[in-house]
This record gives structure tokens, sequence and C-alpha cells, in this order.
């Protein structure tokens, strides 16, 4: 496990527990995960996306969440697993938050460090990966998630043998064909 300082005042402190093999994310790229949302000074959780079973799906670098795990996403790949220490002045600051992280309810109050731990990245979506892609190229993308997909399950690490297994839809070639002829049944164009 290493330990990375992402703003380099210890603000936002990035500990990880399982480096990711995926495409690092960058700024535009649509973010699905998992965490558990603790606040540092009682440990109260204010967030569980695991007990849930609903990952945050969210957009890098374009502010839909604290800067804090912006900051910490643009330094991620899929697959990766750490617990993130965020500090107030990267969080929700100096203000009351009552109706908690993302909609959660729980009130995180006013100068509160937050901790995400178990933080997993479970997919990773360039919006322009597939827009000038080749029948070829995409049928090949798809296939190399299923290899991994399959190993991962081999491996009992049935969490990312889901993830590669949904990337294979997302790399299907015919997708927008499909999409189309639903529209026709459904007397859309």
């Amino acid at each position: 496990m290493s330990c990375v300082d992402i703003t380099g005042d210890g603000g936002v402190v990035k500990e990880v527990l399982h480096a990711g093999d995926g495409p690092l994310i960058k700024k535009g790229f649509s973010v699905k995960f998992y965490f558990i949302g603790k606040l540092q000074q009682d440990n109260t959780i204010f967030a569980d996306r695991y007990k849930t079973g609903d990952p945050l799906v969210i957009t890098a670098g374009e502010e839909q969440t604290i800067d804090g795990l912006d900051k910490a996403l643009l330094t991620m790949r899929e697959g990766e697993k750490a617990n993130i220490t965020v500090s107030a002045k990267y969080g929700y600051g100096s203000v009351d938050n009552p109706h908690g992280f993302h909609g959660s309810g729980v009130l995180v109050p006013a100068n509160s460090s937050l901790v995400f731990e178990n933080f997993t990245v479970i997919d990773v979506m360039d919006p322009s990966s597939n827009k000038s892609a080749s029948n070829t190229e995409l049928l090949t993308r798809a296939s190399k998630y299923k290899e991994e997909g399959n190993t991962s399950f081999k491996q009992r690490d049935f969490l990312r043998a889901i993830t590669k297994y949904r990337k294979v839809s997302h790399h299907s070639p015919c997708q927008s064909t499909e999409k189309q002829e639903q529209n026709q049944l459904l007397g859309e164009r």
C-alpha cells in the first residue's frame, strides 16, 4: 500500500489498496464508483454505496462532487481501490451540508474532514472512445474485455468481472443499430 498526497498540502490523501489496470481517469470521463463515506472525527457514516448497491456516477473534473474527490479521481484508474481522506478545505469547508453527500440525508457538519473507505472505481468511460471506432476495433475491444472478465471470474473477483462484462456492451458495434431498431419499433426517429 502506498500513500499519495494529491494536493501537496495534506488536504487530499489517497492510500492505494489495490492498483487499477484500466484507463487513467481524465476530465470529462464518466466514472462509476462505490465507497463508504465517514466523518473523520467520529466515524459517522454519511454514505454507503456498497450497502445501497447503487454506485455513484459522475463526470470527472466537472464539479459534480466535492473538490477533493474530483482531484483524487483524476489520479485513479479503473479497478483501483483506495482510502481517500479529504480535509474540510477540499470538502464542504466552513458550511454545514444538511442534505449530506450527494443527497444521502446525513448531516455533514462544517469544517469536517471526510474519509472515503474502500473507494473502488468500477467503470470508466471515455465519451469519445466509440465515436470513430470501426466495427473491427469495437469487436477487438469487446473481446479483450470479455477475456479479462473471464479471468477475473476464475479468480473469484466478481466485481471486476461484472465491470469487464459491462464494458463488452459499451464496445459492441451493434449497440447503435439496436438503438435505431428500438426507436423504429416505438415509432420514434
